[in-house]
């Protein structure tokens, strides 16, 4: 099938319906063009059948072997404390952490237009590529630290 979007409200309607049924005559289901995985994760949730995940894009595969290649409970508590604690230690260390830190304690209600200047200067300052770009357009400074380790 070929479609540019999201193919999770497809499933929703008739295309999960489809994968069931076609799943319970098959061994495997390959996902060529995973993308967020939607597909990929609903058959390894619904049907009895081997899941593969591909794509050009490296981020989607991983994306989808997160899901479908458990095969126990994660405990997102002990994963996030892990991560957690990594991050703050290694943004300790990075240009631009402090402001960025004091930046996100602020109280920005009223302040939009400011917001979005001091952002976009604290992220001027950034060497990670994706604060540089980003910061104060779609993220403030601390989260896409956070989000880049």
């Amino acid at each position: 099938m070929k479609y540019m979007g999201s193919k999770r409200s497809m499933l929703s309607k008739h295309l999960g319906e489809i994968l069931i049924k076609e799943s319970e005559r098959s061994t495997r289901f390959a996902d060529l063009f995973v993308g967020s995985a939607a597909v990929a994760w609903y058959v390894a949730e619904n049907c009895h059948t081997e899941v593969l995940a591909s794509d050009l894009q490296d981020f989607a595969v991983t994306l989808a072997n997160a899901v479908i290649t458990r095969n126990e409970a994660v405990d997102a508590t002990i994963i996030w404390q892990i991560w957690n604690e990594q991050a703050r230690d290694y943004l300790s260390t990075q240009t631009g952490y402090n402001a960025a830190r004091k930046f996100q304690e602020e109280n920005w209600n009223r302040a939009r237009v400011r917001f979005t200047r001091n952002a976009r200067e604290i992220a001027r300052d950034s060497t990670l590529p994706i604060t540089k770009s980003y910061g104060g357009y779609y993220f403030s400074p601390s989260r896409l630290l956070k989000l880049m380790r």
